[in-house]
């Protein structure tokens, strides 16, 4: 295993802290290293990294790994709606505060600016035992290490949710 600069921290789901230089380790040691892909411009890849969905933890770690890029590693984002709501402005959005742009982030210019893969579709399973990503209307991609943080989604039953869902 390769030793990891950095102590930056990355966010989990639950607002707890992790070390981003341990999360680089994991992601590193998830395959075999002989398991090479595409050239990019920072050499082959040899780990995949695949985040599913768009909330919060996700924008920040495409943001993270976008500003501290590691050599060999691919993110790739797989995502139903490309404009991911921030939960935390929902109510100033239905009280008029805020506008719909206002209170959505847009993954493809975050994608972009990291050079990170985007996939618009959705992941309806994954397959543990070939380490593969099922997709709606694409083939499966392969991954090392996988995260899935859908965000959030309003109860229907809720009057006007409806209106605010992507």
């Amino acid at each position: 295993g390769s030793r990891l600069p950095g102590s930056r921290r990355l966010l989990r789901g639950n607002g707890s802290r992790i070390r981003s230089a341990s999360l680089r380790r994991r992601i590193l040691s998830a395959s075999s290293s002989a398991e090479m892909g595409k050239m990019t411009d920072d050499g082959p890849v040899v780990k995949d990294l695949v985040l599913i969905g768009g909330g919060h933890s996700h924008v920040y770690v495409l943001k993270m790994f976008g500003m501290n890029k590691l050599p060999g590693v691919r993110v790739t984002l797989v995502a139903k709606e490309v404009n991911t709501p921030y939960s935390g402005m929902l109510p100033g959005h239905i009280a008029g505060h805020y506008t719909w742009d206002e209170c959505h982030v847009d993954l493809r210019p975050l994608c972009t600016f990291a050079g990170h893969r985007l996939i618009h579709d959705e992941a309806v399973s994954i397959d543990y035992k070939n380490k593969r990503i099922v997709l709606k209307n694409r083939p499966p991609i392969p991954y090392d290490a996988v995260s899935i943080d859908i965000g959030i989604t309003p109860a229907a039953s809720v009057a006007g949710a409806l209106d605010f869902t992507t």
